[in-house]
């Protein structure tokens, strides 16, 4: 074993420039014993990290380095903030945080909430990421975009995964709206008219809000625990019911 770490010392010493460029790609510096080969590559790698472009190579071989720092946290957070989604041909690629988010879990789940904020697309499973984080949100751009719009059924992905960290606040107003929407439903059915943009915006908001976390969700039920009309009280007992669902 000796002689093969001896061996193996003396080809890295006499490799050409090239040779080392390629292992910087790969974090082999702890597996190597002899202190000025190590210290080589630990060179070489920080050149790659600085010039690479590809931002999804780079957080790659940072997460990769087995010296855990709050620097290489913050540098994976904003490229993986502002990176667009890898490119692939392979038609069932899925693009996904597993081995970020076990190096830098905080990291991860910053870096998606920026991308919320921008509307950017999301990586696969993003929800559950976020859930596992403990982030709540009540304020800012995302939550602005969601009470300006109209409720769908169908929510866009970006706005499904929101609702997963969506705070008590914001899932309050989600329960106003949707309390008023079916009073309005009501009074327009006792008048024998049928409204089907109103129809629409309620079964929205009770999609909206079955996508909530539970946590929060509670919250939000508890501040109109005092509600006294029989209507709320129904509405909000069937959505205690079927949240999750």
């Amino acid at each position: 074993f000796r002689r093969a770490v001896r061996h193996a010392t003396e080809i890295l010493r006499t490799s050409p420039d090239e040779v080392w460029s390629r292992l910087a790609k790969y974090d082999f510096a702890d597996e190597i014993c002899d202190p000025e080969c190590q210290e080589r590559l630990r060179v070489e790698t920080k050149k790659y990290i600085d010039e690479e472009t590809d931002p999804h190579k780079k957080i790659r071989i940072l997460i990769s380095l087995d010296q855990k720092s709050d620097e290489i946290a913050g540098q994976v957070e904003t490229l993986l903030s502002e990176a667009d989604p890898p490119k692939s041909t392979d038609i069932h690629y899925r693009w996904t945080l597993e081995h970020e988010y076990k190096a830098y879990p905080n990291a991860v789940a910053n870096a998606l909430v920026k991308r919320l904020e921008s509307n950017k697309m999301m990586p696969y499973t993003a929800d559950g990421y976020l859930r596992a984080s403990g982030i709540v949100i009540d304020e800012g751009p995302i939550v602005d975009r969601l009470i300006a719009n109209e409720a769908t059924e169908h929510p866009l992905e970006n706005t499904r995964i929101f609702l997963a960290i969506a705070g008590s606040a914001t899932i309050g107003k989600l329960l106003h709206r949707l309390v008023e929407t079916y009073r309005q439903i009501i009074t327009k059915k006792e008048n024998g008219v049928r409204d089907e943009k109103l129809n629409k915006e309620y079964y929205g908001l009770l999609r909206y809000l079955s996508l909530t976390n539970d946590k929060s969700f509670i919250e939000a039920i508890l501040e109109r625990s005092q509600a006294k009309d029989a209507y709320e009280i129904v509405l909000l007992s069937e959505l205690l019911l079927c949240h999750g669902d």
